[in-house]
């Protein structure tokens, strides 16, 4: 799986969830710790997402 389906992945989960920790991600996505917490870094500096200990949240309200 590319990084951008991942990200695209990892935004759809959070916005289902509310909160993801990184544990389930790299369970679903079948990818390393680091790799995730890379993604996830990534993303909330793009403010799409969130950032919490051992975790990410949404940055916004959804729906």
């Amino acid at each position: 799986m590319k990084q951008t389906q991942r990200h695209n992945g990892i935004i759809e989960l959070v916005k289902q969830q509310g909160y993801v920790s990184t544990e389930e991600l790299v369970e679903h996505f079948s990818v390393s710790p680091q790799t995730i917490r890379r993604d996830l870094n990534e993303l909330a500096e793009q403010n799409l997402i969130l950032r919490h200990h051992g975790g990410s949240g949404a940055a916004f309200q959804f729906g």
